[in-house]
Order: structure tokens, then sequence, then C-alpha cells
């Protein structure tokens, strides 16, 4: 893989990836050194939770511009505290602006969770492993629950991907009252799709939380997986606690991340353009709080 190209959902035109760390990715997952520096050590735990330890001292505060110049990062749309970011983690979770994202407001449709690049499922088929664009996937490894596996067969499955670019929190895709979020304990590969090559099932290996939400529609799962030096995932809703869509359920500190979605089936109708996109084998970059699908009746 040369490149990684998506669609920007917002101009319909086909854009090339940059990639925070791009080189040290390549010599992790393409040489046998690098392979053994990953196996060994780098997907490790105490890895990811020393680097956040850095990542939210004082002195990372000083890492911050040259990853924003290096993303181009757009920090109009960030609130930024009255005497800057205390730490490289305080920069990395920020918060947004009120008007940065809005929150489709039909009652029919459901939002995006969080910022990143798209792929869309309408129907996972009955196999218990499948592959989404090199993907492999199994819903029994992945929700390790034999009630939730059979609630959400045959229903709908969303990807979310974040880059270390994205903003990263996530949110609530719509009303309803949230449960306790379970770990599910892992390591911590990237997600990036070079990675993917190398460990087809990732998503089954990494650190993740699952949540169900009880909606008027039914249940959706809404899982965070963790990746490569991601210090921590930070859950800041309240379980039993009604929720509204768009509402902050929690963010990741530093690393790239997924956010991950099902719905038992026949509960909505994903947009059209994020399933033609993933069928032709493009992720579609979405804004947090944009239409994901319609709900049905």
């Amino acid at each position: 893989m040369k490149s990684i190209q998506y669609i920007d959902r917002d101009s319909g035109e086909i854009r090339t990836e940059t990639v925070a760390g791009w080189a040290a990715l390549k010599w992790l997952h393409r040489t046998g050194i690098g392979k053994l520096v990953l196996e060994s050590l780098v997907k490790q735990r105490f890895v990811s939770f020393l680097y956040g330890l850095w990542m939210g001292s004082s002195f990372s505060r000083r890492q911050i511009r040259g990853f924003i110049e290096s993303l181009n990062i757009d920090m109009d749309e960030a609130l930024i505290p009255e005497n800057g970011f205390a730490s490289f983690n305080d920069f990395f979770a920020r918060k947004l602006k009120p008007e940065a994202r809005l929150i489709c407001d039909d009652n029919d449709l459901c939002c995006m969770p969080a910022d990143g690049r798209v792929h869309a499922i309408q129907t996972i088929r009955d196999e218990d492993v499948f592959v989404i664009k090199g993907v492999q996937f199994s819903l029994r490894e992945f929700l390790r629950d034999d009630t939730l596996v059979s609630r959400y067969r045959n229903g709908s499955l969303v990807i979310v991907r974040l880059c270390p670019s994205d903003y990263h929190r996530f949110h609530f895709p719509l009303d309803g009252t949230p449960g306790p979020s379970r770990r599910v304990g892992g390591y911590y590969y990237s997600v990036n799709p070079l990675a993917i090559e190398y460990k087809p099932d990732l998503f089954s290996r990494n650190e993740r939380q699952i949540c169900e939400i009880q909606t008027a529609m039914g249940f959706v799962c809404l899982v965070e997986v963790g990746a490569t030096l991601v210090g921590r995932i930070v859950q800041t809703y309240i379980p039993g606690k009604p929720v509204y869509k768009g509402q902050e359920k929690g963010y990741f500190e530093f690393g790239a991340s997924t956010v991950v979605v099902l719905f038992e089936p026949n509960q909505i109708e994903l947009d059209e353009d994020l399933v033609a996109n993933t069928y032709k084998g493009y992720e579609t970059l979405c804004k947090m709080g944009g239409s994901l699908g319609k709900l049905r009746a």
C-alpha cells in the first residue's frame, strides 16, 4: 500500500490521507526487526500506559505546535483554554466550539458518533467471520457475549476510524438510556490500514469498551476500540441516565482509535453514499453529528 485514499463526504472528492508516523508504521509492519519490536513491546498495554503518562505531563506541551502544523489541524473550531493546553493529551482530547458540529435534527435520523473515516455495512451476513475491505471481523470474538452476538447478527455495522489529526471525543448517535461500559482486555495494535494488512483481525485483538443503549427502536451497541499509544479510553457519561443524540459519551487520549456501531436487524437504513463508497473500497470522511442513516418505523 503506497497511500490511503478516502472520499471526503462534503466535497465528494477522493483524497489522500496524511499519516502520522508513516515511516515508523512501515518499519514496524514490514521489517523483521520491526515486527519483533511490535509483538514484544509496542502492542503491550503498559507501553501505551507509560506513553500516556508522558503525554499527560506538562513537558509534552512542546509537541503540540509541530503536531498541528504537520497534520494541518484546524484549530479555529477548537475551544482553547485561556492559559493554553496543560499537556499534549489536553490538546488531543480538546473540545470544539458548539457551532463547529451540527447535529442532524430530524428525529428519524441517527447521527455520526465521531469524526473519522467510515465503513458502512447495511446487513451483516450470517457467517461467524466476514471481511470488510481487508478487516477480518467476527462478532463472537469482537463482542465476547453470546446474547449480543444473537442480537446483532444480520444487523447493520458502522466502523468509524479516527486518525491522530481528528477530533477525539465520541458521542451518542441517538436518544436513549445507556448501560455501563464493559471492558474487553486486549492489545494496542495500530488501526491504520497498513496495520490491518498485517493483522486483519486486530479489532478482536485490541482493547475495547462495549456499551448498549436502550432506544425507542430497540438496542444499539457502541464499541470504542483502542490502538497503538492510546493512553486511555475515558467515559464521561452516567450509565442509566437518559442521553440525547449528539451528547458526549467520552474521549480517547493520544493515539488513533476506532468507534464501532452495531444495529439490530431492520433497525436502520444506512445512508446510501456510505454503503456505496464502502462497496467501492473507500472509506468516507465524515463529521460527528452528520447523518448516519434513517431509523425504520
